[in-house]
């Protein structure tokens, strides 16, 4: 994460109220997390925190559009995101974010490196299944996969046991 000094959000210093932040998300930030099924992407964030005297809570909001893999034919496209989330950071004695949406930072902690949360907020927008918008898929791997495909043929040999289940209807 020392790649990413630019999402490091220096809040000691800050006056109590409300402060805005605008982060850029590209290929650089992936590339930091290893494992990342995302090829590229173009997403703004629009980050927002509310400082008070004892605790701030953050408020993230991206919207823009990641580069993947195809589910089915594999082939990278551009898939659309957003997402919202808001997390509350609080003062403690040692680190915790074992909450979804509570954070514990050490008192003698003077920022904070939002990068990660950022991350989880832009894989948690992925739908589950990533496909190019119909008839967009490569035609030839369709095919392709289309020759392997095991046909199935209905077979009429039945249990005895379980034949009377075909008439309830």
């Amino acid at each position: 994460m020392k790649d990413l000094k630019e999402f490091i959000i220096p809040f000691s210093g800050l006056s109590e109220g409300k402060h805005n932040f605008e982060f850029e998300v590209n290929k650089r930030f992936f590339e930091v997390f290893e494992y990342s099924d995302i090829e590229d992407a173009d997403i703004r964030v629009a980050l927002t925190l509310n400082k008070l005297s004892t605790f701030f809570d953050i408020e993230f909001t991206l919207k823009g559009k990641v580069h993947v893999a195809c589910d089915i034919c594999t082939e990278l496209f551009w898939q659309a995101i957003k997402n919202h989330k808001k997390i509350v950071v609080k003062f403690g004695e040692e680190f915790n974010d074992e909450d979804d949406e509570l954070i514990v930072i050490p008192r003698s902690e003077s920022s904070l490196n939002v990068a990660l949360y950022i991350y989880e907020q832009i894989i948690l927008a992925l739908p589950s299944r990533m496909v190019h918008p119909k008839g967009e898929c490569n035609e030839e791997m369709i095919a392709h996969i289309n020759k392997y495909r095991i046909n199935e043929e209905k077979k009429d040999d039945i249990d005895p046991r379980w034949a009377g289940l075909k008439n309830l209807n």
